[in-house]
């Protein structure tokens, strides 16, 4: 006989069947625990995508990422074809958080999200929150990305630092124009190494509003 597992999770994607979701439905296991197994398309980040924490995540004080700022989360490691569900059909994101290690250096531990603790932050959304938060390189422990820290990745090239001029001519602080520079500049493959932390008027205005 085969296993519930195998009966209701596909062995070629790890999603779940109709036949187990409509299970999942008659169990009644609530609004959170069923968007674990049959996510919203707003909830799926595709390859990778900005996402805001809305929920105190269950894992260990060390581990825990700042609710509300912006992490740069992709399908769970487990999944196949990285499409983001796990062997037991749950959907799954992952994001890397900063952690010290023994001797008082920097690491990063992959943390694992469920649907209902994040927010997807789209391009639009994206384009919307920026401008109350900053940019930070989590190996910089916190500070905003800024002139000095992205001469520290390399040098700057005159007509770069031209660039940065120009924004700031523009209206921009040198602050949001070597954000911007910075974003313009960079690829998606640094974002795990990247968080959103939001200034503090935001952060107040959103437990204000959320929690």
């Amino acid at each position: 006989m085969k296993s519930k597992q195998s009966r209701y999770v596909s062995d070629d994607t790890y999603q779940l069947t109709d036949g187990y979701i409509d299970t999942v439905e008659s169990y009644s296991i609530g609004r959170e625990g069923l968007q674990i197994y049959k996510p919203s398309d707003n909830k799926i980040v595709g390859t990778g995508s900005w996402v805001v924490i809305s929920a105190d995540i269950p894992v260990e004080e060390k581990y825990k990422p700042m609710k509300w700022a912006m992490y740069w989360a992709v399908p769970c490691t487990e999944s196949k074809n990285m499409d983001g569900f796990d062997q037991y059909g749950r959907y799954k994101v992952e994001i890397y958080v900063p952690v010290f290690n023994q001797q008082s250096r920097k690491e990063f531990e992959r943390v694992c999200l469920f649907p209902h603790e994040y927010i997807v932050a789209n391009d639009e959304l994206f384009e919307q929150l920026k401008d109350g938060y900053n940019a930070t390189e989590l190996q910089f422990a916190g500070k905003p990305v800024n002139l000095e820290l992205i001469s520290q990745g390399r040098a700057l090239f005159e007509e770069e630092r031209e660039v940065i001029w120009a924004l700031q001519l523009d209206g921009l602080s040198e602050e949001q124009a070597c954000q911007e520079y910075f974003l313009a500049t960079h690829v998606d493959g640094e974002n795990t190494r990247i968080m959103y932390v939001p200034k503090t008027e935001t952060l107040n205005e959103l437990v204000c509003i959320f929690g």
